[in-house]
This record gives C-alpha cells, sequence and structure tokens, in this order.
C-alpha cells in the first residue's frame, strides 16, 4: 500500500486519469475552451510534457493548430513522402487482393481518384483498398465494401464497352479437353486427361441499342450506328470481359463471323456472335496480359 509523500499527489503525473485501451476512434471533440494545438500520435513514447513537433512524422496522425483554419490534415506531408498510391481489390471475405490500378503522386490534388472497375461480377461484394506506397513499400490500407450488382450484358475492352437487354439469348458449355483412343485389340477406349477442367464457348445474340440512361429511353433512331460500332468492337481481334447479369463472366475473344437477323422488325435487329473463353479474367497476371490493366503486382 503507497503512503501519502510517496506517490499520492507527489509526482508531476500522479493525478492524471489512467490511460484506458481505445480501439476503432473514428471522431474527436473538444469544446467549451480556447485551444491552441491538438495532437494525436501513434509514438506511445511521447511525454505530455514534450512540446508539439512542428513536423508530421509516420507516427503522426492528427495535428490541428487553428491558425484561421480548421485543417488537421497532412497533405503537404503526404505528397513528400508517397510516391504512389494504389487501388486494389478483393472478395469480401478472402484474402489475396488484386491491384487494378496505380497513380503517381506529384501534388495534393492527385490524392483525389476516381476509378470505375468494370471487371466485377455482379452480385459479389467486394473490398477495395487505398493504398500509399512510400519508398516502394505499401502503407496502411483504407478499405471499404462495394456489392456489385447489374441487370444487362456487358462486352468490355480496357477503354470502351457495349452492353445490352435486349432480344438476349445467351448459351455456354463447357468444354472437354481430354481425347479418347481406340487402340487395336483393346475393348474399350483410352482416356487422356489433361486435368486442366477445360474452357468455356458460347453464343449470345441480342440487339444492341445505345440507351439514354437520364431519360431511360432506347435511341432506336441512331440504332444503327450504335450496332454497327459493336460489330467493329467485336471483330477489332482484342481480348474481352463478358459480364453476365447472373454472375457469370469469361476473358473471352470473340470467333467466327458475326450474323444479324432483321426478326421482327428493322429497328430490332439480333445480332449474333460466337466466343471462345481465353483466360481468368479474376487472375491479375492475366488481366495484365491481355491489356485489361496497367500494372501487375504478384501480392
Amino acid at each position: 500500500m503507497f503512503i501519502l509523500g510517496q506517490t499520492f499527489a507527489s509526482g508531476v503525473n500522479t493525478m492524471d486519469s489512467t490511460p484506458l485501451n481505445l480501439s476503432n476512434v473514428s471522431n474527436l471533440v473538444i469544446k467549451n475552451g480556447i485551444f491552441d494545438d491538438v495532437y494525436i500520435t501513434k509514438d506511445t513514447s511521447f511525454n505530455i510534457d514534450d512540446p508539439i513537433p512542428t513536423e508530421w512524422d509516420f507516427n503522426t496522425i492528427l495535428h490541428a493548430t487553428f491558425d484561421n483554419t480548421l485543417v488537421a490534415g497532412n497533405t503537404d506531408y503526404s505528397v513528400s513522402q508517397v510516391e504512389k498510391i494504389r487501388i486494389k481489390r478483393r472478395k469480401k471475405g478472402e484474402f489475396k487482393w488484386i491491384t487494378l490500378f496505380e497513380k503517381e503522386i506529384k501534388k495534393v490534388e492527385d490524392f483525389n481518384t476516381f476509378f470505375y472497375d468494370d471487371y466485377a461480377r455482379s452480385g459479389v461484394e467486394y473490398e477495395y483498398g487505398y493504398v500509399p506506397v512510400i519508398n516502394g513499400i505499401e502503407g496502411d490500407i483504407i478499405f471499404y465494401s462495394i456489392l456489385s450488382e447489374f441487370d444487362e450484358v456487358f462486352i468490355i475492352e480496357k477503354d470502351k464497352k457495349f452492353k445490352t437487354e435486349l432480344n438476349m439469348s445467351f448459351s455456354c458449355i463447357k468444354v472437354n479437353t481430354s481425347s479418347t483412343f481406340k487402340l487395336m485389340n483393346k475393348k474399350y477406349p483410352v482416356v487422356l486427361s489433361k486435368g486442366d477442367g477445360g474452357f468455356y464457348k458460347g453464343t449470345m445474340s441480342a440487339t444492341f441499342v445505345e440507351k439514354d440512361e437520364s431519360k431511360c429511353i432506347y435511341k432506336f433512331d441512331s440504332e444503327w450506328e450504335y450496332r454497327s460500332g459493336f460489330v467493329e468492337f467485336a471483330l477489332n481481334g482484342e481480348p474481352k470481359i463478358l459480364k453476365h447479369y447472373d454472375g457469370r463472366m469469361w476473358m473471352i475473344m470473340i470467333v467466327d463471323d458475326i450474323s444479324e437477323n432483321e426478326s421482327n422488325h428493322w429497328q430490332g435487329i439480333i445480332t449474333t456472335f460466337n466466343w471462345n473463353e481465353i483466360g481468368d479474367c479474376e487472375n491479375a497476371k492475366e488481366l495484365y496480359a491481355n491489356n485489361f490493366i496497367d500494372i501487375y503486382i504478384n501480392n
């Protein structure tokens, strides 16, 4: 037991509140006073009597000086330290991230980044991470969750895409890559399996018409222009991502000829094409190799 004069009220920090172990602090409120500074750091060796540093370091979380501003961030420090930012994605509940985007940081405005992920499946919840790169090393990740949902079928390249929901007919099969051989003097054939699981191939038919999203109407008067643009796009020899609203998705090449059928109306022409799967549309290395993303990081 401690006696008065030994510890109680005899030290400069004796009457300080007992430190608490807090986590997930998301906001701070100060009021009913006049304040010169608010300083928060991860450096546990920092003493309450130490002068508040004027320069930010890696442990600084917040420093508000109230010099005609309420800004408490570290944008100037961040620009001097952060080389790049990266956008990563993973399915919620999984561990492995895919890096989809990277941007160099040269000024404060570069931190404001807009990124639209065209390669997300429908009906899947993803986590997206915003990651600073400092001296070649990734820093703390900021991430948030998004549920991917859509009602149409998309055919996508990196910088261009077409979509449709009209007169759709969709079929595909899983191709078996095993081979069967009939040997002499043997009743049953020999089946050699490559064990790679095969690949998908299929046929899609649909009416391709541009949609005015603001008015939710289709531009049938210029239908032939949009459809002709799709045919050129389909036959350009570039890999594509084919996304179905039910969650199916493939990396494909469009093969063979493309046919057009006037069907029941000249403004509702149905375009039909065949496709073969050529890669894994959720594999970062294959996305990079087929020009869907500009960076490949094996992490």
